[in-house]
Parts: C-alpha cells; structure tokens; sequence
C-alpha cells in the first residue's frame, strides 16, 4: 500500500506540473535620494492605505483582468545591496505587475505631494501674515524716523538713506573728524605753496621783461663839441697868461666857462646807442607763468579750506546736535526698522522657494528616483518539488489509509 500511495501521489503530482501555469515577476530598483532612509521608503511604499488604494483602483476597472490579483500578498520592498530599493511584484500575468507597481508608484507619489501641499498652504498663509504684521510694523517706525528727519534737516543728507539714520550720523562724525585731519593738511598746504610764491615773486622782480640781444655804439657828438669848445677856450687862457695876471677879467671869466665845460663832459655819456635789437626775456615770460599757476593753486586750496571750514563750523555751532532723549529714540526705532527688513526679507525668500517649488513639486517632495524601469521575468513551476511534495504526500495516505479499515473488519 505504501508503494501504491508513492506511485500514485507521484502520478498526481507530475499531471499537476502541466497543468500549472508559469508564473512572473516583475520588479524596478529604486534609488533613496540623499538624506532619505531606505528602510522608511520600504515601510511608506508596503503602508496599508497605500496598497488598499491601488487594489480598490484594480476591481474598479472592469476592463483590466488584474481585479483578482492579491496585491497584498503579490507585493514586496526590500532593501538590496548599495542602498537601493527593490519593489517587486509576483502574479500571473506581466502586464498586471507592471501595472501594480505604477499604480504604487504614483500613489505613493501623489500622498507626497498631496501631504506637501497641504503643509505649503497653511506655512504660505502663516508667512503672508506675518509679513503684512511685519510690513506695518516697519510702516511705523518709518513714519516716526520721517517725523526726527524734518526736525533734524541734516539726517536726509548724508548717504544712502535705506542705510538708516543711526549709520547716517555716525558718516557725518567721521566726516567731521575727517574734515578736521583735512583741514590741517590743507594749512600746511596753503603755507608751503605761500612760500614758493614769494620766491618766485622775488625772482620775477629781479628779472627785466626785455634784453638786448644786439647793440651798436658811437661816441656822443654833444661830447666831441665840447671838447672842441674845451681846447679852445684852454688854448685862449694860455695865450691871456701870457700879457695878463690871474687876477684879470677875463682869465677868471675863461677859467669859469672851462670848470663848467669840464662838468658838462663828465655829465653826459662818453658813447650813444647807434643801433640795438630787444626781445622778451624767456626766464621771465617763465617766472611769469610760474607765478600765475602758483596764484590758481594757492585759490584753490583757500577755497577748499574755506569750504572745509564752513562745515566744522556748522557741526561744532551744534546745528546737527540732537538731543539725547531724541536720540535715544531714533536708536531704537532704527533697530526695529532693521530687524523687521531682515524679517520681510527672509520670508519673502521662503516664499519664493515655496511657490516655486510648486512648479515642480514630485521633483521636490518624492524621496527617491526611479533607477531600473519595472521589468519582467518569467517564473517556472519547480517540477522535480511539485512530484517529490505529491509523492511525499502519497506515501502518508498509503500508511494511514489501510488501518482504520483493519481496525473496522475486527
């Protein structure tokens, strides 16, 4: 009997092995994005919910023979080597798999984005009130500060104006003592370019605006006719000496008119200009030059001291003074003014990135990239398995059968 049931067990078995139809799987790797867990992605991809959905998506559609496929049974996610994700799916036919496998995916997916969504919509609603809360708060303090600016002139003045007040005077402080420096410097300027102008005053006098260049001489003809006369009149007085006494007439009366003929020569110059060529003197067209730049320099240094001078006289007059009360207030109004910028900033930043990510959400929220499409492969039943399990089983019935039989005959 154990032989029979052997035989016949193995008979079963090997008639079942050709009616049983092959199998499929079919399967894609998944890689986890960095910082993602691949054992989250495993549990999140198998969630009930998520499995539920893709079945009760299955039975409803009526044209699609995948509505008797066990999707909880048939579905697997496990992590491989490297890190990946390998979600597979066994079943009888392959487009049913590939159709499992899309469904979960893009289930999966569309939780993410709904779940982000909803997220991104309530964050961008706290974000825009809280920059309306922030806009008027910094509307506030910018009205207060406008209020000291037409009460103090001065602070609209220097620099950029969205650099603030408290940046504004604390230029004008190192403007003024900048302007201090500044103005030393500029004295010792003034007095060195003073100096320099003198001595070349000094030397522009000393200097003739023409010279001669060239020049012909002659003896002065006044002269020569005095000369003349001088010999004649010495020639008379010797020849009077002669006949006559010193004490006469007209010796003295000779003596005389030669004393001045004598006086008249040793006046009037031995020799005249005949002929003489005169140009302008180049060292002092130079110096002239010199003393011209000199003097434009010198205006613009006391124009710039002046200037300089003006304005140290203005701060230190006290006319940008504020008082401290004052400006105590507008310290304080301008870090708050600051501080809500910077928040305005930051969350118009992190609304852009919100809204932008919105244009392309599954590339922002989904944890994972598809590395290997779903594909499938053909699964054979395990013959030599199928025969020994039914002969196995065969064997069991042979032994157990024949004895309650035994048991009922005595």
């Amino acid at each position: 009997m154990l032989v029979i049931g052997a035989l016949t067990g193995a008979a079963v078995g090997f008639c079942a092995t050709l009616i049983i139809k092959p199998g499929y799987r079919t399967q894609c790797l998944l890689e986890p994005k960095a910082g993602a867990d691949a054992d989250a992605i495993t549990l999140k991809l198998l969630r009930p919910s998520l499995v539920k959905s893709v079945s009760n998506e299955l039975s409803g559609d009526k044209t699609f023979y995948g509505s008797t496929l066990d999707v909880r049974g048939s579905l697997t996610a496990t992590k491989v080597a490297g890190g990946l994700v390998r979600l597979r799916c066994a079943g009888p036919e392959p487009l049913v798999c590939e159709r499992v496998l899309g469904l979960i995916l893009d289930e999966y997916t569309n939780s993410l984005i709904e779940r982000h969504a909803k997220e991104d919509e309530g964050e961008v609603r706290l974000i825009r009130n809280r920059i309306s809360e922030y806009r008027k708060a910094a509307a506030t303090s910018e009205e207060e500060l406008n209020g000291f600016i037409k009460k103090y002139t001065w602070l609209a003045g220097p620099g950029d104006r969205k650099e603030g007040v408290v940046i504004a005077h604390e230029k004008l402080e190192r403007a003024h003592a900048d302007n201090l420096r500044e103005i030393r410097k500029t004295e010792r300027e003034l007095a060195k370019a003073e100096k320099e102008i003198d001595k070349i005053k000094s030397q522009h006098e000393k200097e003739d605006e023409h010279v001669v260049t060239e020049m012909v001489k002659e003896i002065n003809p006044a002269v020569l006719d005095l000369n003349v006369d001088l010999l004649a009149m010495q020639k008379a007085l010797r020849q009077y000496l002669v006949d006559s006494s010193e004490e006469h007439p007209i010796v003295k009366r000779l003596r005389k008119q030669i004393e001045s003929t004598e006086r008249m020569i040793a006046e009037k110059p031995q020799e005249i200009i005949k002929h003489q060529k005169v140009v302008l003197n180049p060292k002092h067209s130079k110096l002239s030059a010199d003393l011209l730049t000199a003097e434009g320099e010198i205006e613009k240094i006391r124009v710039r001291r002046s200037k300089l001078q003006e304005d140290i006289d203005q701060y230190e007059r006290g006319e940008r003074d504020i008082p401290p009360g004052d400006w105590k207030r507008i310290v304080k109004l301008e870090k708050e003014r600051r501080k809500d910028i910077e928040r305005l900033e930051a969350l118009k930043g992190r609304l852009a990135a919100i809204l932008g990510r919105e244009k392309d959400r599954d590339a922002v929220v989904v944890d994972f990239s598809i590395l290997d499409p779903p594909t499938s492969e053909e699964v054979l039943p395990e013959k030599r398995l199928i025969v020994a399990v039914a002969a196995l089983v065969g064997l069991f019935l042979g032994a157990v059968i024949p004895f309650p039989g035994k048991r009922t005959g005595k």
